[in-house]
């Protein structure tokens, strides 16, 4: 009798902490690019997440890969984290400037040959937004902005970290 009630109740927390969407894993993560990935971009692998990721008791990862350039940004807003329950964006292994052959020689300035990278033009906006999220990541990507005004990373959440990219 014990067994089973230990089998029931094993089944039902996993039900609980399942990934969303076409996520796997811990934490939970979704391939993003033009290549038989999960998503075709980050905007859709961000509308996959659950609005709650507390709720959901998962943290979430886009993995982006270098199959082609991204043309357009993306936006987070809408989402509850806190600090064990978090968002990262960054490229997968293998996929960024810094893990391109030539990292130690490449200029430190956009080439999306080196690694997953996002050239977009957006005039009076932002290349990545991020509007009253917290505990968000993005790293290890390029981003260039053409327009003239145009800005590349925006945030009004708290916790949040950028780093490790290229912005040209």
């Amino acid at each position: 009798m014990r067994m089973r009630n230990l089998l029931i109740f094993t089944l039902a927390a996993r039900s609980i902490f399942a990934c969303t969407g076409l996520f796997t894993g811990s934490p939970c993560t979704a391939t993003v690019g033009t290549s038989s990935r999960n998503y075709t971009t980050p905007a859709l692998c961000i509308a996959a997440m659950p609005a709650s990721l507390v709720s959901d008791g998962n943290s979430y990862v886009c993995s982006l890969y270098n199959d082609s350039q991204f043309t357009a940004g993306f936006t987070l807003s809408g989402l509850t984290t806190d600090a064990t329950h978090v968002i990262t964006i960054t490229a997968a292994a293998g996929q960024s400037f810094q893990d391109n052959a030539g990292v130690r020689t490449n200029a430190l300035a956009y080439n999306q040959a080196n690694g997953v990278g996002f050239l977009t033009a957006v005039s009076y906006g932002y290349v990545v937004q991020i509007t009253s999220v917290n505990y968000v990541t993005i790293s290890r990507l390029q981003f260039k902005n053409t327009a003239t005004p145009g800005e590349v990373i925006y945030s009004s959440g708290t916790h949040s970290t950028v780093a490790n990219n290229i912005v040209d």
